[in-house]
């Protein structure tokens, strides 16, 4: 019998393994945001922000939450509420072309900056590791007033 819960527990670790999945690459983030955001700038579906929400670090999800909450506070009677995920607007060029390269510019073992070329220009992104993985920070101004 003790042979028994020896192959279950191989069993298990065996399962454990198999079924974990490995965190995506910070390239594949990077990649995963810009072609969400240009899907996005073509079929404006609320999907999209937030699946690009998801993609965000806490920090620039907190600084959304804070504008979402100024905005609602401060709203006309008629406006509709919005959401955090709300506030990301896909308002730059780069958004309806594709990224041509994307090279480290500067990396540590919790933030990479990516420097990016576009078919309309050049930009940077910046990743920040989090918990769950390699994140997207946006320089989003903060809400002070």
């Amino acid at each position: 019998m003790h042979w028994l819960s020896r192959i279950l527990a191989c069993l298990l670790v065996c399962l454990s393994i198999g079924c974990s999945t490995p965190q995506p690459e910070p390239e594949d983030v990077a990649r995963a945001y810009f072609d969400t955001m240009m899907q996005y700038t073509r079929d404006p579906d609320p999907w999209y922000q937030e699946r690009v929400f998801k993609m965000l670090s806490h920090s620039t999800q907190a600084t959304l939450e804070t504008h979402a909450t100024h905005y609602n506070n401060h709203r006309a009677d008629q406006a509709p509420m919005l959401e955090p995920m709300h506030m990301i607007v896909a308002d730059t060029v780069r958004f309806g072309t594709k990224i041509n390269s994307l090279k480290r510019s500067e990396e540590s073992a919790e933030r990479i900056v990516f420097a990016l070329n576009f078919d309309r220009g050049k930009d940077t992104l910046v990743l920040v590791k989090e918990a769950e993985g390699w994140k997207v920070e946006l320089p989003i101004p903060g809400s002070d007033s």
